[in-house]
């Protein structure tokens, strides 16, 4: 098909060649290198610390009124704090994770 320059596009792409570098492993997470899958796994525990706050709070407000009116809480009061420590948890497990994952890029033996 012929654009307005006068050039025409291809239809098909070039062979790849032989002696092209092996691609690097591609990342779940999307990112482009170590350091931003770190900062990634960063902003999920934050999120995780986020959403951990909110269901503690919802706990509260819910037992507050489940005391001073006839609203029954008990149920969704225990279910949201047990949400809300298992998102603690798992934010600790992301911190590790990270902690881990970012002591290994670290080259300790050139100190030496």
């Amino acid at each position: 098909m012929p654009w307005r320059d006068g050039s025409r596009a291809s239809s098909t792409a070039p062979a790849p060649s032989r002696s092209a570098p092996a691609k690097a492993p591609t990342r779940t997470c999307g990112c482009a290198s170590s350091r931003n899958c770190t900062a990634c796994a960063f902003a999920g525990c934050i999120a995780l610390l986020t959403l951990c706050a909110f269901l503690i709070g919802l706990t509260i407000i819910l037992l507050f009124l489940g005391e001073t009116t006839a609203f029954r809480s008990n149920w969704s009061a225990v279910v949201s704090f047990l949400l809300g420590v298992g998102c603690f948890l798992l934010a600790l497990l992301c911190f590790l994770a990270e902690t881990l994952f970012a002591t290994r890029l670290l080259d300790f033996h050139g100190l030496k």
